[in-house]
């Protein structure tokens, strides 16, 4: 227990502390996302001073969405947040009274480390993000990204920066 307690102790400093996105300003490629329809790209975090490989900033991109989707995630070794700019349906099955949360969340939805703390079971153990709150927020990709960077202490990225959405990759 004292090894979970240490990570979950790891993880909130980390939540908490001020990090840096590295290779925001110059080109990348997207690579193969999860399924066939998905693309991504991760991106290094620069957290106390140096770069880790656990920290990274992982986008992924729906290319042939008709309309803005696309999610963003913290990770450290696994995601520990993230946001979900879909039109997809979550339910808080797991949600407790004092959460504060609704039963179900349909479209865009933030998945935050202070809501799903409690389901951390350990470094063993890929965290699951149970709980999400609703996000309504209009914005395009980059004011969201930036939302998403001020809500998980990422330093802003600069103005001029290369963190796009993938273009389309079809013709139909």
């Amino acid at each position: 227990m004292a090894e979970k307690n240490e990570l979950l102790r790891a993880l909130d400093a980390f939540v908490l502390e001020p990090k840096r996105i590295i290779g925001a300003t110059a080109p990348y490629s997207w690579g193969p996302g999860y399924s066939s329809v998905e693309r991504m790209v991760e991106f290094p975090l620069e957290y106390r001073g140096e770069g880790d490989k656990a920290a990274r900033l992982v986008l992924v991109g729906f290319p042939t969405a008709r309309e803005l989707k696309f999610r963003i995630s913290l990770c450290y070794n696994a995601a520990i947040c993230r946001f979900d700019y879909t039109d997809e349906t979550h339910p808080n099955v797991l949600k407790l009274i004092n959460d504060n949360l609704p039963p179900l969340v349909k479209g865009p939805h933030f998945h935050s480390w202070e809501i799903n703390r409690r389901f951390f079971r350990g470094a063993a153990t890929v965290p699951r993000l149970e709980l999400a709150e609703p996000f309504s927020e209009p914005g395009g990709f980059d004011s969201l990204l930036r939302w998403f960077c001020s809500r998980t202490n990422i330093e802003q990225p600069v103005s001029g920066h290369y963190i796009r959405l993938p273009t389309r990759d079809t013709l139909l």
